[in-house]
């Protein structure tokens, strides 16, 4: 929902998209007609009911940004100690626990294979690929493995961030 709030829309249409996939239209309102756009919406939906005093007391539990989870695998945490005790966490470790074994699988028969992490942007398809790669860190290992991405700006951001943090890790240990 796009909330201009001093724009002039004489009205806020609500509808999903052509793609049966259950999003809507971006919707655009002004301040005056938010209350009854979010009202429309509520009585256009069809999912299950919110229960209010449950939400409010719930936990607000975002997932590590992906340098501080790049940052925890480095430092020799799993996938289950830096994400959120939710479905998330649970879909990450399965993922790239059958990762995992499609890659000992093609060791053992001198098979190649290649897998496919998709999702959404945000589902963690490089936390997981980041966790396999940290699995497999150990060069003299038969399963070591790189993490490869064509997402330039990231890589170089990531590689900062760790970098950093092995010069703070190094400096920590020197202190002591």
């Amino acid at each position: 929902m796009l909330i201009a709030t001093n724009a002039k829309v004489s009205t806020a249409i609500i509808a999903t998209t052509s793609h049966n996939d259950k999003l809507l239209i971006p919707i655009k309102c002004n301040e005056n007609l938010l209350a009854q756009v979010l009202i429309d919406v509520l009585n256009f939906s069809d999912g299950n009911e919110v229960n209010a005093a449950q939400w409010e007391a719930g936990r607000y539990q975002p997932t590590p940004s992906i340098i501080e989870a790049a940052t925890a695998l480095y430092s020799g945490h799993s996938v289950d100690e830096i994400s959120r005790s939710d479905a998330s966490a649970i879909n990450l470790s399965q993922t790239s626990d059958a990762v995992s074994e499609i890659t000992q699988f093609s060791k053992q028969h001198s098979a190649k294979s290649i897998c496919f992490v998709t999702g959404v942007p945000g589902a963690g398809k490089t936390l997981v690929g980041l966790n396999i790669a940290t699995k497999h860190i150990d060069k003299n290992n038969d399963l070591y493995s790189v993490f490869l991405s064509g997402n330039g700006p990231l890589v170089a951001i990531l590689r900062e961030a760790l970098a950093r943090d092995k010069v703070s890790r190094e400096k920590s240990l020197v202190i002591k």
